[in-house]
């Protein structure tokens, strides 16, 4: 399997994030924002389990239909006090948060996130929500919704989100 690959729990099937041990080069698995750690992450292919698609804002699996189109960077995690992490690929948006990001209305989608997102969302730093969406602002190229995603010439990459998405 390669380290490159989507990763995602065998447990839980929430999507995993990816590091590297400064000290020791080994590489460490967490989940991503917005789940609590109540196991340890079992990293598998996303294509391993069964997942459906939650909105990367509020956690929503209803009406996810906006794909937010962005160059990789590095998340200001630092700030929470652990490694530094990336986020690599597009972020899934449902309707709401989807018009908010295309708005750039980081204020009025942390607030969102807040009211109505998974447990690890309500209790990040707002200071931190708003920073970390100001990077994705900085780095994001397009909006697109589903329909046209599917429909548009898949790269390597993008097929491998589609057969993501179509799960």
């Amino acid at each position: 399997m390669a380290e490159e690959e989507w990763q995602v729990c065998a447990v839980c099937a929430w999507p995993l994030l990816r590091w590297r041990d400064k000290r020791t080069g080994e590489v460490q698995w967490q989940h991503g924002i917005g789940r609590e750690d109540d196991h340890l992450p079992v990293p598998v292919n996303f294509s391993e389990v069964h997942t459906n698609q939650r909105c990367d804002f509020c956690d929503t699996t209803e009406d996810v239909d906006t794909v937010i189109m962005s160059r990789n960077f590095v998340m200001p995690t630092a700030m929470l006090g652990g490694p530094d992490q990336g986020s690599s690929g597009h972020w899934a948006a449902c309707a709401t948060c989807g018009r908010l990001v295309e708005r750039k209305a980081w204020g009025q989608l942390v607030t969102r996130v807040k009211q109505v997102g998974g447990p690890g969302a309500r209790q990040a730093p707002r200071k931190y929500l708003v920073a970390l969406y100001e990077r994705l602002g900085q780095n994001m190229y397009g909006v697109i919704g589903m329909t046209e995603w599917r429909a548009r010439p898949a790269t390597p990459l993008d097929q491998l989100v589609t057969d993501y998405l179509d799960e």
